[in-house]
């Protein structure tokens, strides 16, 4: 962040509307604050590693720094099967490029490689939850040959439920004999999200695919009419009820030049190794377009020396991050007995520290998972990015998971909208997908709490959008200065930036955690400590809505 803040204020390529003197001291503000309480954050975390247990904290590379935490099973578990795993993707890789090499049909070359993965899946987790996915894919299989998306919909919220239910997980871990949990019971249990995301993907799309198959070959014999076919039956539809039915998508799934998904391409889609694991979340129409388009030709124009590069980068983060855990000790620091002891500056930098570190581990996660994809023609998502300039919670949203929100988008929230634009059948929409992401992380009360900040972050967001609009605030505009109308938007939103920091910290850490940093922020702190968090976060709100329109700037000039 602030390295594109110097080069644009250095180099001029981006007028600012506000004075350069301005806009220095709120860098230099930020940048002092944050490395302040970086290091109070370090000195107390010090003082408190002898509390650490020998359960949560691994030996090995002490050249970094300490033991290393292993408090986040997600990270812990990732970096640990990391070597495992670029063997097995190695295997497929060389297997994918074996039947290229060969001619191997389109097919047969996608029978192989799901049978290999499959295999894989097998050696990693064992046969019992891999008979268990097995099972649910064969439900969403037989759910979509039903044409019906509400009841492809119902099977899956009752398999997500399960899922979140923890007696019932219990329950099923006891039946299967499953005991090991770091080494089979998490992986399991972190790859079934993904995992439930890609069956309803397929059998949506599928369905959608035999939709539109059935209009096109409707059209030619009926051009004046848009006819339907469901389980044999045409019945005449108006093109406004044809859009309606296929879920008001602004891009109707057509795979155009591919033939009609399989069950093997199912199995192929949904235990697809690269991403099998940790994500990140692909649709089933981009994944399956773009594995045709890769394994039809002779070769994927893929450069090995980007994603090489790339992949390297991703390690140097990953090594960033094992240094940060290393000698930041945040498993302790974000327990709800030391936020209460710990000092005011170390309190608010505990949270953006935590922020910035979930950032590097999806960044390093998804990357390695997208840069090993493209091998197979499949194109990456966006990087997340990086959350000190992500000033709306609605943008949080759209740039930091974009696999996660374009599934969302696409199979919750524009069905639920159906074409409308009103804002309350958005607010509607928006809420029916906040349901399902509580239910999608495991319906535990932090969950619950985030997911209830984050809904009502975006309801005042839209409601202030459409303040924005009124004739009232347009003629108040006019009567303002660029730089006043900077500066008092910046103000107008610090108190929902507040309120969003507050409710990510349940979603950071835990119910009794978040309690405490929400008591330490809001209830105990003292009017100084208030003013100099409120003239910080200011100064770094200041700093992203800058880096904002930068941004928008070089997409626009891009574009």
């Amino acid at each position: 962040m602030f390295q594109i803040l110097m080069s644009r204020l250095v180099t001029g390529m981006y007028v600012d509307v506000l004075p350069k003197a301005e806009r220095i001291i709120y860098l230099v503000v930020e940048v002092t604050c944050i490395a302040y309480g970086i290091i109070s954050l370090y000195l107390e975390g010090q003082e408190y590693r002898d509390i650490l247990s020998n359960d949560s904290v691994q030996s090995g590379w002490t050249w970094l720094g300490g033991d290393l935490e292993v408090n986040d099973k997600e990270w812990f578990v990732w970096r640990n099967s990391l070597p495992r795993f670029f063997l097995f993707i190695i295997g497929h890789v060389c297997l994918s490029q074996a039947c290229s090499f060969l001619g191997t049909h389109v097919k047969m070359r996608v029978l192989v490689l799901a049978l290999f993965d499959l295999g894989t899946i097998v050696v990693s987790l064992g046969i019992c939850p891999v008979l268990i996915m097995s099972t649910e894919i064969l439900m969403i299989y037989l759910a979509s040959c039903t044409n019906s998306i509400p009841f492809v919909w119902t099977v899956a919220m009752i398999i997500i439920f399960f899922q979140a239910n923890y007696y019932l997980m219990e329950l099923m871990h006891q039946m299967i004999n499953i005991r090991n949990y770091s080494e089979i019971i998490f992986p399991f249990f972190g790859a079934s999200g993904f995992f439930y995301l890609h069956l309803v993907s397929f059998a949506i799309d599928k369905i959608k695919w035999k939709q539109f198959k059935c209009d096109e070959g409707t059209s030619t014999a009926d051009p004046d009419g848009v006819k339907q076919c469901v389980k044999g039956n045409c019945k005449s539809m108006t093109p406004e009820m044809t859009k309606q039915r296929l879920g008001s998508f602004p891009e109707t799934p057509k795979f155009d030049d591919v033939t009609s998904p399989s069950f093997m391409d199912f199995v192929f889609y949904a235990f697809y190794l690269p991403t099998f694991a940790n994500g990140p979340v692909y649709t089933f129409r981009q994944f399956y377009e773009e594995t045709q388009k890769c394994f039809n030709a002779q070769s994927c124009s893929v450069s090995l020396k980007d994603v090489f590069r790339n992949l390297i980068r991703l390690m140097l983060w990953k090594l960033l991050l094992d240094l940060v855990l290393r000698n930041l000790h945040l498993g302790i620091l974000k327990e709800a007995s030391i936020i209460n002891i710990l000092s005011f500056p170390s309190v608010c930098t505990l949270v953006y520290v935590q922020g910035q570190l979930f950032m590097v581990k999806y960044l390093c996660m998804y990357g390695v998972c997208g840069q090993l994809s493209r091998l197979d023609g499949v194109t990456p998502h966006p990087s997340p990015r990086c959350v000190s300039y992500i000033y709306k919670f609605t943008d949080f949203w759209k740039y930091f998971d974009v696999g996660m929100y374009q599934f969302i988008k696409l199979y919750i929230y524009l069905p639920c909208l159906r074409g409308r634009s009103d804002l309350w059948s958005k607010l509607s929409s928006a809420a029916v997908a906040f349901l399902f992401v509580y239910f999608w992380h495991n319906a535990f009360l932090e969950i619950f709490l985030w997911v209830l900040g984050s809904y009502l972050s975006t309801v005042v967001e839209a409601v202030a959008k459409e303040m924005e609009r009124s004739a009232v605030a347009v003629r108040m505009k006019s009567k303002m200065s660029e730089a006043m109308q900077l500066r008092l938007r910046v103000i107008l939103i610090l108190p929902m930036y507040f309120f969003s920091v507050c409710q990510i910290s349940f979603f950071f850490f835990d119910f009794d955690a978040g309690l405490a940093f929400s008591r330490r922020i809001f209830v105990t702190a003292t009017w100084g400590q208030l003013l100099a968090v409120t003239l910080v976060v200011l100064a770094g709100l200041h700093n992203a809505v800058f880096i904002s329109r930068i941004r928008q700037c070089s997409e626009s000039k891009r574009h």
